[in-house]
């Protein structure tokens, strides 16, 4: 032991060092992302947009987001609408219609439940599913043009309506939805004492936060903005807001 000791100590010593270099960043390369083991959802949006790769590739790549929520994939299919490779287009445009069409189908469903004889109390929860629903097509972008601001209206009116049946006016989630309402008629003014009258409500304010500092933001109101991120980052967030938090909190 004392003698492979003493080898040790002068073969480290003898031993030539190692010359070190230093290396430029790596450019970042979208068609190599597909050969990563790792964050499958920036792999697949790469093999996707990458309209220099394999269509059979790119296909199986959006046979994969099928069953992922259109609010998450709606973006990347309205993009692959002008897509030059014909299947692509028209598998994209059916994801986005079946989404559609199952919305419109449970719309239809509660209006004619609707026009049944119904207790004040399931007229306004078929009225809050009404306004929820539509405010589907808004939130999954699958409204565009006239057929936005009409969903929109369409939302607004039934959740006005369930507010003023059974104790809707009780209601913190319909405070909710009618601020996002108007911040997706960009009318941020509205939306802030709406907010506020949820949280009065007993709304979770950490669940909140994004749209009050959506809200302060759209009104010029920077600086609360920034203290309101800075609050949701000491909560719990999703990884969709993580770059925002960072650049309010950097």
């Amino acid at each position: 032991e004392v003698i492979a000791s003493y080898a040790g100590a002068w073969l480290a010593i003898v031993r030539p060092s190692r010359a070190l270099d230093v290396v430029g960043r790596p450019e970042f390369v979208s068609h190599l992302v597909s050969r990563v083991s790792h964050a499958a959802g920036a792999r697949v949006q790469a093999r996707l947009t990458n309209r220099h790769g394999a269509t059979d590739d790119r296909l199986a790549a959006l046979v994969s987001i099928q069953q992922l929520p259109t609010r998450t994939t709606g973006a990347l299919l309205r993009n692959l609408l002008a897509d030059p490779v014909d299947d692509l287009r028209l598998l994209a445009y059916g994801m986005l219609d079946q989404a559609e069409n199952e919305i419109v189908n449970q719309i239809f469903a509660c209006r004619d439940a609707l026009e049944h004889e119904r207790t004040e109390e399931e007229q306004q929860a078929l009225h809050r599913r009404l306004a929820e629903l539509h405010f589907e097509l808004v939130y999954q972008r699958l409204a565009q043009g006239d057929v936005y601001r009409h969903a929109i209206a369409e939302a607004e009116k039934h959740a006005r309506t369930a507010q003023s049946l059974a104790n809707g006016e009780r209601d913190a989630a319909l405070c909710l939805l009618l601020a996002r309402l108007a911040l997706a008629r960009d009318r941020a003014d509205e939306a802030s004492p709406l907010l506020e009258r949820a949280r009065e409500l007993n709304f979770p304010r950490d669940r909140l936060l994004p749209w009050l500092a959506e809200a302060a933001f759209r009104q010029g109101h920077h600086a609360e903005a920034a203290a309101i991120v800075g609050e949701l980052a000491r909560h719990a967030s999703t990884p969709a807001l993580k770059p925002v938090i960072d650049y309010w909190t950097r």
